[in-house]
């Protein structure tokens, strides 16, 4: 076997593991807060062991990642073993986001998953120094309050990644503080909407943010939730949504609709992205999110 065939083939055995992993856990997550007493300790038993055997075959790639010589820069960028690759990105340096921008992305379980690895990936591309914080279940509020997030990845201004579970979400202010940005983007609403968020309540929570954004001297870029299986949430309940965003989120920065960027849903809950075609189009939802970023003012 070849060097290039042999990074392929470790290559397309991390992202099953990968995905084997959320196909456990996601039901662990939306069933965990209702589990009490012993039951809920067997939980957390089984939450323990997955998430280490996860870390250990992480360990196990990339010491073998690390021994094969890379064929090229694409390759070195490719199988990185900080981060699974999410397929071939290719951004150029003008627009908004670029060399010398400091970035800070924060968001829910959508930027946890590969929407939110590939944005990570295209600002980074461009030469900016960028932050990202991805909170599973994350609304608002969490951002001030550090309620405990069930899923936390984050990957820090040096590329370093790292997921952690059942931790607190970071407080927004501590990381305007430290990361100092000139531009944050934020993908929040889908818990917005679960919640049944009023108009009184987008505005408050978006004020939130906007107001602890600007008191930064940053520019806010408010990303939209995506689209879900009409079925689980309707196209009438997304619009609905959006036109409280629209009302609360242009005092305080831009508002970019995801919806435009996304030809259909396609994943298991009806919610997030997974599979090879949800995965796909939530990568390419993210190329269309950054570009129209790039063509801001």
């Amino acid at each position: 076997m070849n060097v290039k065939a042999m990074q392929m083939d470790l290559q397309n055995h991390w992202q099953r593991l990968d995905t084997q992993l959320d196909a456990v856990t996601t039901p662990l997550a939306e069933g965990f807060d209702t589990l009490t007493g012993s039951l809920g300790d067997t939980f957390d038993d089984l939450q323990q062991q997955l998430t280490d055997t996860w870390q250990d075959s992480k360990t196990f790639l990339s010491r073998h990642l690390a021994c094969l010589p890379l064929v090229d820069a694409e390759a070195q960028a490719q199988h990185a073993p900080s981060v699974p690759a999410l397929g071939k990105v290719s951004v150029g340096t003008e627009g908004k986001i670029g060399p010398g921008t400091r970035v800070l992305i924060v968001g829910d379980s959508q930027t946890v998953g590969p929407y939110g690895q590939t944005l990570d990936q295209l600002a980074r591309a461009t030469g900016a120094t960028v932050s990202t914080q991805a909170a599973w279940g994350a609304s608002p509020p969490w951002l001030f309050s550090g309620h405990e997030t069930y899923k936390l990845w984050t990957r820090d201004s040096e590329g370093q990644a790292n997921t952690q579970m059942r931790v607190a979400t970071p407080l927004l202010n501590d990381l305007l503080a430290r990361e100092r940005p000139d531009v944050v983007i934020v993908t929040m609403g889908g818990n917005m909407i679960a919640g049944q968020a009023s108009q009184g309540e987008v505005m408050t929570q978006v004020s939130q943010i906007g107001n602890a954004v600007s008191a930064s001297g940053a520019e806010l870029v408010w990303v939209g939730p995506p689209k879900y299986d009409p079925n689980k949430r309707s196209a009438a309940v997304l619009e609905a949504f959006y036109a409280k965003l629209r009302n609360a989120v242009p005092e305080y920065g831009t508002l970019i609709d995801s919806r435009p960027h996304i030809s259909e849903y396609a994943g298991s809950d009806g919610l997030h992205y997974s599979g090879d075609k949800g995965e796909r189009i939530a990568r390419e939802w993210a190329r269309g999110v950054f570009g129209e970023i790039q063509q801001l003012d």
